[in-house]
């Protein structure tokens, strides 16, 4: 976590410096393997292994703040995909994002944590059944205006998946 922690702070460094929105960092405490049980017996499936490794606290992860989520697919096949879902089936609705928790963070961290509503990531998707890409000519011209550099990346070992 530290190598996350890392690659965060710098990136929110140089954003804040070029006068854009870089606000503070929060790292809560994990959840426990309790915790992840009983979200599961809640959510009546289990989790993808790689989340549980990270114990986060919720299946829908990320409230993009519109309405919208990222979230995990639980269908047969795709178990563990990380999905957007959208309140009003916008442009973005059943994308998927990452193959699974650890992918997504390497993949968005690559992207300098672009915003997560859909018109802010949708530039760097191939195709709605695609992860995001990061090494597409929108991702290395949107590190190059941020002041980025092109090789930006984080490399999380020690979780399944990596």
């Amino acid at each position: 976590m530290d190598a996350l922690r890392t690659i965060l702070s710098d990136t929110l460094e140089v954003l804040a410096s070029g006068g854009f929105d870089a606000r503070e960092l929060v790292f809560a405490e994990p959840a426990s393997a309790r915790d992840v049980e009983l979200l599961e017996a809640d959510l009546g499936f289990q989790l993808p292994q790689a989340f549980e490794r990270l114990l986060l606290r919720q299946a829908a992860f990320h409230e993009v703040g519109n309405g919208d989520y990222l979230a995990f697919d639980p269908s047969p096949g795709t178990h563990g995909q990380v999905v957007y879902l959208s309140h009003d089936d916008g442009e973005g609705h059943g994308h998927v994002l990452a193959n699974d928790a650890i992918d997504l963070v390497q993949r968005w961290t690559r992207l300098a944590c672009v915003g997560g509503e859909d018109w802010q990531w949708l530039p760097f998707k191939p195709g709605k059944d695609l992860a995001l890409a990061p090494e597409c000519a929108n991702a290395d011209q949107w590190r190059q205006l941020l002041g980025l550099p092109p090789d930006l990346a984080l490399q999380l070992t020690g979780f399944a998946g990596s």
